[in-house]
């Protein structure tokens, strides 16, 4: 299939215009996939414009684009990728704006779990409320509060830190289903970490990049080990599709996720189990119930 490509022209004169607090990203490509590359234009802390872009949305390294055309050169031939299908206009967070954006949010989150809790969903802050995208973004704090719930009591009171360092002993054994267990574990901690972000273009956000990775790297596991996992289409805007895992003497987890090849993956032939944020309880009964006796022995659980 053709794709019809942007010109240099068309990119020079719009990187070239994009004002403070404005930036622009676009999806390049090379021989191993997609690139995503992000331009952004701030005010410095010496008041100056800083004009810049990054290779890839993990990275920390940026590249000045005072001059488009040197950073279309640098694009193209230096990095060896290859024009953007399409680019996106995106708005950047403003500097020194992050405490009342913390205190916004924390005001409109108590003022959602009233109306939540009284059904009562016209209007918070006299605004018309997307109940959907409040819903979610009430979901998302309950899970995050789950998450630091049990990480001090994982596993009777051992603690997360130390259940994972266990884990990490035995895979080296070659406990496969240990390994399952301690993907699982990073998935839903990077997880937890970029459902912190206050914003799309947050540091925390990234985490949802290593969130694929892994998955990909868990979806490998089960395909070696012959472990029932599957995607469905998801219902949530966020996210393309949900991916399923039915690991070992575990009950059903699963994680929604934007992977580009999951219509390449098996259809999930059962249905999700209806329970919200119960991942890590889920994880925590699985390993429990694998590992108890040598839990107890080794980090002296009495109870």
């Amino acid at each position: 299939m053709k794709k019809n490509r942007i010109s240099k022209n068309y990119f020079v004169n719009l990187v070239s215009k994009l004002s403070i607090g404005k930036g622009v990203e676009g999806k390049f490509y090379n021989t191993g996939g997609v690139v995503v590359v992000t331009f952004e234009c701030q005010k410095g802390k010496n008041g100056q414009i800083s004009k810049t872009f990054r290779v890839g949305r993990k990275s920390t390294v940026r590249f000045s684009f005072a001059n488009p055309n040197e950073a279309w050169r640098t694009l193209t031939e230096k990095h060896g990728l290859q024009p953007p299908k399409t680019l996106i206009q995106i708005e950047l967070p403003q500097r020194n704006t992050m405490r009342e954006t913390r205190i916004t949010d924390r005001k409109r989150y108590l003022n959602l779990i009233q109306a939540v809790s009284t059904g009562n969903y016209g209007y918070i802050n006299d605004r018309p409320v997307d109940l959907g995208r409040q819903i979610a973004e009430h979901e998302n704090m309950q899970r995050v509060q789950d998450y630091a719930e049990h990480k001090d009591v994982f596993c009777h009171g051992i603690g997360l830190r130390y259940v994972k360092l266990f884990l990490n002993r035995i895979i080296k054994d070659g406990d496969n289903v240990a390994k399952m267990y301690r993907l699982a574990l990073e998935i839903e901690g990077v997880n937890i970490a970029a459902k912190k972000a206050l914003m799309k273009y947050h540091s925390d956000y990234y985490n949802y990049d290593k969130k694929e990775e892994m998955l990909r790297e868990l979806i490998c596991l089960c395909q070696g080990q012959n472990v029932n996992y599957g995607v469905q289409h998801s219902t949530v805007p966020a996210a393309t599709h949900v991916i399923y895992f039915d690991l070992p003497e575990c009950e059903q987890i699963s994680f929604h996720t934007n992977l580009e090849e999951a219509d390449s993956h098996p259809v999930y032939n059962g249905e999700w189990d209806g329970r919200k944020c119960s991942t890590m309880g889920k994880l925590e009964s699985a390993i429990w119930a694998r590992y108890e006796n040598q839990l107890r022995e080794k980090y002296n659980v009495i109870q």
